[in-house]
């Protein structure tokens, strides 16, 4: 049985990249399970309001919620963004 190979979410993969290099790290800095952030790469499930609100805060600005979600938001100001980083955060490295 062969499972049919989806494109990977080249914003997922940024985001990735940008906290440490594995799902595991992005997991960490956004407070998602790895799995749902492996399921979000390989395009399994579709990125959430509140998805694109943790991954723009883990990245600090760089994955704008305006780019994974741009029917929600159209420019990156738009995204709500708290006052300080979020504890799941600190010591993530924008």
């Amino acid at each position: 049985m062969t499972r049919e190979s989806r494109p990977r979410n080249p914003h997922i993969e940024a985001a990735i990249r940008i906290c440490g290099g594995r799902q595991e790290d992005l997991a960490r800095a956004t407070g998602l399970r790895q799995q749902r952030v492996s399921k979000l790469l390989r395009g399994e499930i579709p990125i959430s309001e509140s998805d694109a609100i943790l991954i723009h805060r883990a990245t600090a600005g760089q994955v704008p919620g305006s780019l994974t979600r741009p029917d929600l938001w159209r420019k990156p100001e738009h995204v709500p963004v708290p006052e300080s980083r979020p504890a799941a955060i600190e010591g993530v490295r924008p």
